[in-house]
Formats: C-alpha cells, sequence, structure tokens
C-alpha cells in the first residue's frame, strides 16, 4: 500500500468502537505511526484484515479509526474487520451470525495472560466474532454484509 487511508470519523455505524479504543500517543519524532506495525496489532493481523480481506470486497474499504486500521463500508462507516491485538475480529450481517456460530466463531476470547474480552460487552453488538484466518468462508460473509449495508 502505498497511500496512507483516510481517518474515520465517528457515525452511529461506528460510534463503539470509537468509544471502545484509546488514543494511541503520538510519536515521539511526530510523524505517522506506521498502521503494519504501529498501532497495537500484530502486523500479520493487519496484513491479513486490510491487504487479504479486503481485496475481497467491491470498493477501497481500508481506513484507520483512531489511526488503527479497519475495513469500513465507505458509505455507512460501519467496520466490517479490525486488527485486534493478535487476532481479529468481524461484524457479520444478521444473516451469517448464525452460520458462524455453527462454525465456531464467538465473541469472547480468552487471551495468553488470562485475561478475556468479550465483544458483546465490549462493542453492545452481537455481530462481532473474532476471526479463524479462513478466508474462503469470511471473504464470502464480508462482501454479503458489505452488500447488506446498501
Amino acid at each position: 500500500m502505498t497511500e496512507r487511508p483516510a481517518e474515520l470519523e465517528p457515525t452511529p455505524a461506528n460510534q463503539a468502537l470509537f468509544e471502545h479504543l484509546e488514543d494511541l500517543p503520538p510519536r515521539p519524532d511526530g510523524k505517522p505511526r506506521d498502521p503494519y506495525w504501529e498501532m497495537g496489532s500484530h502486523p500479520d493481523c493487519v496484513e491479513w484484515v486490510w491487504d487479504r480481506l479486503g481485496a475481497a470486497l467491491p470498493a477501497e474499504c481500508r481506513r484507520l479509526l483512531k489511526g488503527r486500521a479497519v475495513l469500513c463500508h465507505p458509505a455507512s462507516g460501519r467496520v466490517l474487520a479490525m486488527p485486534y491485538g493478535t487476532a481479529y475480529i468481524l461484524w457479520l450481517a444478521q444473516w451469517a451470525r448464525a452460520e458462524a456460530a455453527e462454525a465456531g466463531y464467538v465473541a469472547n476470547m480468552e487471551w495468553s495472560a488470562r485475561t478475556r474480552t468479550d465483544l458483546t460487552t465490549a462493542l453492545g453488538d452481537d455481530g462481532w466474532v473474532f476471526g479463524k484466518w479462513n478466508q474462503g468462508r469470511e471473504t464470502a460473509w464480508l462482501r454479503w454484509s458489505y452488500s447488506e449495508l446498501g
């Protein structure tokens, strides 16, 4: 990627993420942070979300939210996917949620430090799940979720 993606503005569709994520401190040299290496997520997760999952969407969906890499629907601002530390999260349209649950996708993660993240509590929306590195399934869900948003 050669051009830095635009920063998202808060909208009703992404307000929960704006409230959940802390602001990143500025770099000491004042330069912009590298989204792949300096945004609090593992670079493999950023590459997976932006470059692999994002390539399957019908439009350029890479944006920054509080300086972090996300994929979002360009018109609504609804975030569809986002690196999340050493994992990544997906927002799924209603029809895909039961299929995702049957496939073992969950909104809870227990991290190596024995802390837990519950996306339903953190983001207040039952459409969020942690990804499982399944490009075929996840790109299909994201394309459908994208189209559901208009």
